[in-house]
């Protein structure tokens, strides 16, 4: 059965644009966080791995977060005619081996269990397009990457799920330092990937993936694909415990020009804010106090200037 024609809104304060996304004179920031990756796997088996009847498994890639901070300087839909506008996104992410039934060896994608924009148009076109899990905030980078101020997130947030606790917007997490220290630019993407190969190489993963992955990563050029993968839902009007749609969606992220990259290295720690409504220590089993916040000592982030691509994605599950 053919699908209806999507209703569009435009002229009427139109929200979800059309994909593919162009994301054009960006910058990326990007820290590697350690983890548990059992705490990881928890959460991935938890949202996932937990659909009746998928041919497809998610496994936790190696024991870090992937911790960014995205300057996008014009976004605009490449379908359609939308206008274009600057905004900042940040988001934890999981690298993530899935498995299908039949296949031999698994792809490499990427889960965003978090994925906060500071702007509404990036929100609701994310969610109803690729399924991203995605919420506003408010974003700050350091224009100075000698001075001391952080890369934050903050966000509204609940200390306790319950309905006599009143939010606040606070800072949900944030990389901390007391300056940067950035290796010299590179303008080939192959080189910049050549410099993380010890990071790969100490992986506890089948040697026969890990040679895939840095193969994909040392040949990368303007075409690269890093692929994501979210859980599609929509929540029932009648029954609210219930979804009305759900699919397992891939977002291909295609990198259409590399301009530079670097690394960064210094006095780096990544704080999480402890909350219900958040529970990024718990799901991401970093080190803290029991009623305190984590702070995590962080080796390695890097920055990439690019432009890239949000194309349209598949479905590699729906229950129907």
């Amino acid at each position: 059965m053919s699908m209806p024609s999507y209703i569009s809104y435009s002229g009427v304060g139109e929200s979800s644009w059309p994909a593919p996304g162009i994301f054009a004179d960006s910058i990326l920031t990007g820290f590697f966080v350690p983890a548990d990756h059992a705490s990881m796997q928890a959460l991935v088996d938890s949202i996932l791995n937990n659909l009746p009847n998928s041919p497809i498994r998610y496994e936790v890639l190696g024991n870090n977060m992937f911790c960014t901070f995205m300057q996008i300087g014009k976004c605009y839909s490449g379908s359609a005619q939308t206008g274009y506008f600057p905004y900042r996104e940040a988001m934890l992410v999981i690298p993530l081996l899935q498995w299908r039934k039949g296949h031999i060896l698994p792809e490499l994608v990427a889960w965003p269990a978090y994925m906060i924009p500071d702007e509404v148009i990036p929100t609701v076109t994310g969610r109803e397009g690729w399924g991203y899990p995605k919420s506003i905030g408010s974003i700050e980078v350091p224009a100075d990457k000698n001075g001391s101020a952080p890369f934050s997130l903050s966000t509204m947030i609940f200390k306790r799920l319950n309905n006599d606790c009143m939010g606040s917007k606070q800072t949900l997490f944030s990389i901390t330092h007391s300056g940067l220290n950035a290796s010299d630019p590179v303008e080939d993407f192959g080189e910049l990937s050549s410099s993380l190969s010890n990071f790969f190489n100490n992986l506890d993963i089948d040697s026969k993936v890990i040679d895939k992955i840095m193969h994909d990563l040392f040949h990368a050029s303007a075409g690269f694909t890093l692929t994501n993968i979210n859980l599609k839902q929509f929540r029932d009007a009648t029954e609210t415990d219930k979804a009305c749609y759900q699919s397992l969606t891939t977002a291909p992220l295609v990198m259409t020009n590399f301009r530079s990259g670097r690394l960064l290295t210094g006095d780096l720690n990544f704080f999480a804010e402890r909350c219900q409504s958040h529970q990024i220590i718990e799901q991401f089993g970093l080190p803290a106090p029991s009623d305190g916040n984590a702070n995590v000592p962080v080796h390695l982030g890097i920055e990439i200037a690019l432009d890239f691509e949000i194309r349209a994605g598949t479905t590699v599950w729906s229950p129907s």
